[in-house]
């Protein structure tokens, strides 16, 4: 294993392991470098997305009752796999960009 697959490994296996959203921000903060301001950012452009693709209207579907508990869950969930699987991605073209170029 490459050290930059390993890197890619450690990160994705850190976010994955993420209890809460606060979580998920500290470990990009720790694992990607960047600023508090900048993973805050982050996290919440992915959050709002994520929320746009569950409730396209901006409502909550008829007879939910918004649970903050709850939504907190889902999004810790959704966040890990989708940060956790942008590294899989990131190393999947590392890996096909050092074959092309090495053979």
């Amino acid at each position: 294993m490459s050290t930059s697959q390993g890197r890619l490994d450690q990160i994705a296996e850190d976010i994955a392991r993420a209890a809460t959203v606060d979580d998920v921000i500290a470990a990009l903060i720790r694992e990607c470098d960047l600023s508090r301001a900048e993973a805050h950012r982050l996290v919440g452009v992915q959050a709002d997305h994520l929320s746009t693709e569950l409730f396209p209207a901006g409502e909550l579907p008829t007879g939910e009752v918004y649970d903050q508990q709850r939504y907190e869950n889902w999004l810790t969930r959704e966040l890990r796999t989708t940060f956790a699987s942008a590294m899989e991605k990131v190393e999947e073209d590392v890996a096909g960009f050092l074959k092309v170029v090495f053979g």
